[in-house]
Formats: structure tokens, C-alpha cells, sequence
């Protein structure tokens, strides 16, 4: 086995001296008893990284995050999985977070690392939720690998447009469709510029992309815990390091190569609100 690098995070003591710890290495965190938190080198090389919140034991819920978000995006009152027995587990899509980007990919090989992840934790099935932009990988997973999904849930969810769809959108969200029909190129400049400002003040941009969102909508981000995971959630997945936005990974809401979710067969829930 192969240890992990240490990152002044905590680290068996089996991993101190040399041991090969192999390429999952979970790491409570002290100030956060309910977060897990792993690496795992897949098959392709790439590393890809996730937390883990709630009970071991419990029902494990596979979360596909919104965009932009990480591993770290969960329930503000984190000690609710404990109280209703849920083991939540949230990766970063490539290109965010910890996970390695990788040019080109599609909404396949989100599911496909999900995969990857599921069978490293030894889970033969689980539930999956998604919101917003991870919708379609909730989707998409159930039509791929429906073998391995007891339910699915889908809340806000994003899909293909018309453009006499775009009307109820918020305004980057309309900006960011109408540039993506010009290209990448066209979106990415839309784009950057937000990431910037998610960097320098997470919840005052969020503040204004969001200023013509229903009130209801908007007071949600008036809890203080709230404040405090949105904050950490897009820190961590926009982090400084990484120079630039993801021009071919999330950000294009097109057919996503999911003309196979007609074949979903798994029960599930499409939420909304109105």
C-alpha cells in the first residue's frame, strides 16, 4: 500500500513510517467530527476527491453538487445525517476542488467516476440526489448504471433549452445559456469574470447573481451556517490555484450526451417549486 502526502491533515499512524496505505485515505477532520474526507486515484490516473458526512452505517446518499461546487457543499446543520441516519457522500467533478480537471470531458465520466468511487467504498447500491447543474449527472447515472440505484431525486434541475425557456431564469444564468449557443469561447467570457468575484466575496457575489431571484429565494442565505458552507463550498471549488475556469466541463447546458436517460427506469422524484 501507499501512504498519502500529508497536508496537516490527520494521518494514521500506519502512514507515518513508510507504509503503503494504498489510494483511499480518509481524514477526519478534528474540528468536524461528522466529515470524512478521501482521495482515490482511478483507473485513468486522474485523482479524484470526495467527503463523506454522516454515520458510516447509514443509508448512503450519493450527492451530485450544483455549479459551481465541491465536495464540501452539503446541509449547513451538518449533525442532521447523524440524526436521520444518512452517510451523504459528495465528490468534486474534475476541474473542481481537489479532483484532477480533465479537457473535454462529459457528463459519462462524471457518472463513470461515481462508479469508480462506489465500488472503492464496497457499496453495491445507493440513493443519489442532485441539484441544479447536478441534475444531469443524477440523470445520467441512473440510466448508465441502474443496477446500482435504489432511487434517484432530482431538485431544480437543469435540462436542454428552448429559447422560450430562457425567460424564468435568472440573469447570469440566461446570459451564461445565450453565450454558450456562440460557443465556449463566448461562455467562458461570461464566466470568468463571476469566478473572480466568487473569489473575493463568495456570498456578495452570490448576492447579486441572485438579486432578481424571488425574495423566499433569497433569504435563504440570511443563516449564518448557511453563510458559512456556502462560503467554504465555493472556496473550495474555485480554488486560487486553479488559473482559469473549466471551459469543456460543466458550464454548457446542451444535450450533455444524455440521449440514454429516456432509459431511466429507477424510481424517481423531479421537485420544483410553483
Amino acid at each position: 500500500m501507499r501512504c498519502p502526502a500529508s497536508s496537516g491533515t490527520w494521518i494514521p499512524r500506519e502512514c507515518r513510517r513508510g507504509s503503503d496505505w494504498g489510494s483511499l485515505a480518509l481524514q477526519p477532520k478534528s474540528h468536524d467530527p461528522v466529515m470524512r474526507e478521501g482521495r482515490l486515484t482511478l483507473r485513468d490516473g486522474r485523482t479524484l476527491a470526495w467527503c463523506e458526512y454522516g454515520p458510516p452505517g447509514g443509508r448512503p446518499l450519493l450527492r451530485f453538487q450544483g455549479m459551481p461546487g465541491s465536495r464540501r457543499s452539503r446541509h449547513p446543520h451538518e449533525d442532521s445525517y447523524d440524526r436521520s441516519g444518512v452517510r451523504l457522500i459528495v465528490a468534486d467533478r474534475p476541474g473542481y476542488g481537489a479532483s484532477t480537471r480533465l479537457e473535454g470531458r462529459g457528463i459519462r465520466v462524471v457518472a463513470a467516476d461515481a462508479l469508480e468511487l462506489l465500488d472503492h467504498l464496497g457499496l453495491d447500491s445507493v440513493y443519489i440526489t442532485g441539484t441544479s447543474g447536478g441534475s444531469p449527472h443524477v440523470l445520467a447515472f441512473a440510466a448508465l448504471y441502474p443496477e446500482r440505484v435504489r432511487a434517484a431525486t432530482v431538485v431544480v434541475g437543469a435540462a436542454p433549452l428552448l429559447d422560450e425557456d430562457t425567460g424564468g431564469l435568472i440573469g447570469l444564468n440566461r446570459e451564461a445559456w445565450v453565450s454558450s449557443q456562440e460557443g465556449w469561447d463566448a461562455m467562458y467570457a461570461v464566466l470568468a469574470p463571476v469566478r473572480g468575484e466568487l473569489l473575493r466575496d463568495p456570498l456578495g457575489a452570490f448576492r447579486r447573481v441572485m438579486d432578481a431571484a424571488p425574495p423566499a429565494d433569497r433569504a435563504v442565505m440570511d443563516d449564518p451556517d448557511r453563510q458559512r458552507v456556502f462560503i467554504e463550498d465555493q472556496e473550495e471549488a474555485l480554488r486560487p490555484r486553479r488559473r482559469r475556469v473549466d471551459r469543456r466541463s460543466d458550464g454548457r447546458v446542451g444535450t450533455m450526451g444524455l440521449r440514454s436517460i429516456a432509459r431511466v427506469v429507477q424510481p424517481y422524484l423531479v421537485a420544483r417549486r410553483g
